[in-house]
């Protein structure tokens, strides 16, 4: 168990950066988005959601954490909805 976990370890990159500037020739398997896109302006959004369909590798996951699910007013976070994500 310990090799396999050493095995998966030694694939995973952690990236640091603008997300808007990432180049997209560049794509991920796995995508993990820990309450990003609620403290994004809704209106960065769309931005958000092309660049993610760009990095994402064919087959990949993404994986988000957001949060409030919610009517309420200003943010960040900003309001997000189950048909929003």
């Amino acid at each position: 168990a310990a090799a396999a976990a050493a095995a998966a370890a030694s694939s995973v990159d952690v990236v640091c950066a603008d997300f808007f500037a990432l180049d997209a020739r560049v794509q991920y398997d796995l995508i993990w988005d820990c309450t990003f896109l609620c403290a994004l302006e809704p209106a960065a959004r769309g931005r958000w959601a092309e660049q993610m369909r760009a990095l994402l590798a064919p087959g990949g996951e993404l994986l988000t954490a957001v949060f409030p699910i919610g009517e309420r007013d200003g943010g960040p976070p900003f309001a997000m909805s189950v048909p929003l994500v």
